[in-house]
């Protein structure tokens, strides 16, 4: 799969994401942003749910799927564990995915910070080599 980190920045906190693929990076990135918001819920219960995301770039496309994860934390309560079936189109600038996620409760979570929003502030997504890595800004 892939890592990551986070890295200080003004007012913000930074995350950059290594993985072998372009597709591992997005999941990677999505399971990051989740750990920042706090760890994962102890319920045993795990739903799944389709989502697309299209953009008109790779940068664009990364934001997009950040924020559609953060829709979702926010609005449906929903914790990204795991995405399968996850389609990358890097013509079409398009993710397909199935999402496995648990139901967030703030009650139980001792440990919960919150993202309003994905940047696309220093926003890079770059191929090295066989790799695969992206920086990213989240608004705090």
């Amino acid at each position: 799969m892939g890592d990551f980190r986070f890295f200080d920045h003004i007012a913000d906190v930074g995350m950059e994401i290594t993985a072998d693929s372009a597709a591992d990076l997005f999941i990677t990135a999505g399971k990051g942003l989740m750990e920042w918001i706090g760890s994962p819920p102890s319920t045993r219960a795990v739903h799944k749910s389709t989502v697309n995301v299209a953009a008109d770039d790779m940068d664009s496309l990364l934001v997009a799927w950040l924020q559609e994860l953060l829709y979702r934390f926010y609005h449906l309560h929903s914790y990204l564990m795991d995405a399968s079936a996850f389609d990358l189109d890097m013509d079409h600038l398009t993710v397909k995915a199935v999402l496995q996620e648990k139901i967030w409760e703030e009650s139980l979570s001792h440990n919960y910070r919150e993202v309003k929003a994905v940047t696309y502030h220093q926003l890079k997504i770059e191929r090295y080599g066989p790799r695969w890595r992206a920086s990213v800004i989240l608004d705090i």
